[in-house]
C-alpha cells in the first residue's frame, strides 16, 4: 500500500456514525501508510496524540461556508483547500488520496489527482450521493466525480448500485461495511439498576431506538403503532435513545397520543452507557423510511449493535436497512409508513419471546462471522494496494 491522505469532514473526537467509520478504517491501515486531514475540534489535541497515525488538522476541512458571502466565499474555501492538500501531498509524500466526502470534498480530491497524477478514492454513504442526485448541478458534478476516480467504496450494496446509475465503473466499486463500534462488555450493575429505576422498567418489556432523532429514523412512527401494542401489553416501555431537530415533534407526539408513562426520549447517552440500554431491551425498532430527495438511510450500524446482544431488529424495508437487518432471519422488515404493521411486527415478537431470542441470536451470529472492522477494513487495502496498478 502506498502512502495514502485521507481528507475527511468528519472523524473524532467529533462524534457519529461517519466519524467513526473514518477512524476504524485509519486505525487499522499501516500507521506508517495513513495521514488524515481533518476539522479541528477542542478536544483533538489529547486524541491526536494518542493516535499511531498522523492527523493534521485544519480549519478548511470543516464544512462549508454560508452566510453573506454566499457561493464566492464557498469558491475561495475550496481552492485555498486544494492548496492546503497539495501542500500536504508534498510534505508526506503522498502517493493516493482517499476522500471522505463526495460534496464537496470530492472536487478537491478530483483536481489534486489530476495535478499530481495520483490516484484518488471516494467513500459513498448513500445520503451524500442520494441527496445530490436530486439537484441537477450537484447530480452532473457527482458524476463527473464518480466517473474520475479510480475506486469508489460504498457503504451497502444499496449504495453502490446508486454509485455506479450515476457513473462509477462497476468494476471499480467496492462495498465496505460500517460495524457496530459497540459491543457488550462488563456494563456495571449498579449502572443497570440505575437505568431500570430511573425509567420504572421492572417487570416490564422494552422497546428501544437508538439514533439520531430525524424523520427518516421512524421513531414518529413507532409512537404512532404504540396505542395498539400497549392494548395488548400495557405495561410495555419504549425508550427513544437520542437527539436531534425531531425531538419537539416526537414530544408533541408523546403527550398527544397520552404515551406519558409509555415512551421516554433520553438524550445524552455516552458510550459507556450505551451497552447497559441495548442489555435491558427485549427488541430494537428502527423502522427506517424513504423521505423522498435522497432522505433515506444507507445502512445502519445501529442494527448490527443490536445484534451484538442478540437482540431482535425491526427495521425498515427501504435504503440499505435489509442489508443490515435479514428478514426472518435477525428481525423483522416493515413498511414503516405503515403504523399497523410496525405494530403487528413487535407484536409478533412479544407473543413469541422464544422467536425473537432466535432472532437475536442468529443476528449475533451473523454480525460477528460478517460485520468486523479487520475483515472489512482489509477490503479497502487490497483495493489501495491496486490502485496504482
Amino acid at each position: 500500500m502506498e502512502k495514502t491522505l485521507l481528507i475527511t469532514m468528519e472523524f473524532p473526537p467529533q462524534v457519529g456514525g461517519v466519524a467513526s467509520y473514518y477512524f476504524q478504517v485509519s486505525s487499522r491501515l499501516p500507521a506508517e501508510k495513513i495521514v488524515v486531514l481533518a476539522p479541528p475540534h477542542s478536544e483533538a489535541r489529547q486524541f491526536d496524540a494518542k493516535q499511531r497515525f498522523k492527523i493534521v488538522r485544519h480549519p478548511l476541512v470543516a464544512g462549508t461556508t454560508s452566510g453573506l458571502l454566499g457561493k464566492p466565499a464557498a469558491t475561495l474555501r475550496w481552492l485555498a483547500l486544494r492548496s492546503i492538500v497539495d501542500t500536504i501531498v508534498v510534505q508526506h509524500n503522498i502517493q493516493q488520496l482517499l476522500v471522505g466526502q463526495i460534496l464537496p470534498i470530492g472536487t478537491v480530491g478530483m483536481l489534486v489527482s489530476r495535478s499530481r497524477h495520483i490516484p484518488f478514492t471516494v467513500f459513498t454513504h448513500g445520503m451524500d450521493i442520494l441527496r445530490a442526485d436530486s439537484r441537477w448541478r450537484k447530480r452532473l458534478l457527482v458524476k463527473k466525480i464518480l466517473h474520475a476516480a479510480d475506486s469508489v467504496i460504498a457503504n451497502s450494496n444499496f449504495t453502490a448500485q446508486h454509485a455506479i446509475r450515476l457513473g462509477a465503473d462497476r468494476q471499480r466499486v467496492t462495498v465496505v461495511y460500517p460495524c457496530a463500534n459497540i459491543e457488550p462488555g462488563d456494563v456495571p450493575q449498579a449502572k443497570k439498576e440505575e437505568i431500570i429505576t430511573t425509567h420504572h422498567l421492572q417487570n416490564r418489556p422494552v422497546l428501544l431506538s437508538v439514533g439520531r432523532l430525524v424523520g427518516r429514523k421512524g421513531q414518529a412512527m413507532v409512537l404512532t403503532a404504540l396505542p395498539r401494542v400497549l392494548r395488548a401489553f400495557p405495561t410495555l416501555k419504549y425508550l427513544i435513545v437520542g437527539n436531534g431537530p425531531n425531538r419537539s415533534h416526537l414530544e408533541q407526539l408523546i403527550n398527544r397520543l397520552k404515551l406519558r408513562d409509555a415512551a421516554t426520549i433520553v438524550t445524552n447517552i455516552d458510550d459507556q452507557t450505551l451497552p447497559a440500554y441495548y442489555e435491558l431491551c427485549d427488541i430494537f425498532v428502527l423502522p427506517s423510511r424513504d423521505l423522498g430527495r435522497g432522505d433515506l438511510e444507507g445502512f445502519g450500524i445501529a442494527y448490527l449493535e443490536a445484534a451484538m446482544f442478540a437482540k431482535p431488529s425491526i427495521a425498515g424495508k427501504t435504503g440499505g436497512a435489509p442489508e443490515a437487518v435479514v428478514n426472518g432471519r435477525t428481525g423483522l422488515l416493515v413498511n414503516a409508513e405503515r403504523p399497523e404493521e410496525i405494530a403487528q411486527a413487535i407484536l409478533q415478537l412479544l407473543r413469541n419471546p422464544a422467536y425473537g431470542q432466535r432472532l437475536g441470536m442468529q443476528g449475533l451470529e451473523r454480525t460477528i462471522a460478517e460485520f468486523d472492522w479487520h475483515s472489512q477494513v482489509a477490503k479497502i487495502e487490497q483495493q489501495l494496494s491496486h490502485a496504482n496498478h
